[in-house]
């Protein structure tokens, strides 16, 4: 697989019609309805 890369315009461009509650995000948070959240950090793995 090949990384391609844009550039900051291309981005801007991207996001300049996005409402801004979706500007940092892809869609809404959900709530979890129970399910647990586990972070995975590389430095600490057992």
């Amino acid at each position: 697989m090949q990384v391609r890369e844009i550039s900051k315009e291309q981005v801007h461009n991207l996001t300049a019609l996005l409402e801004p509650g979706y500007k940092n995000n892809s869609r809404p948070v959900q709530p979890l309805n129970g399910r647990k959240i586990y972070l995975y950090n590389e430095k600490h793995k057992n």
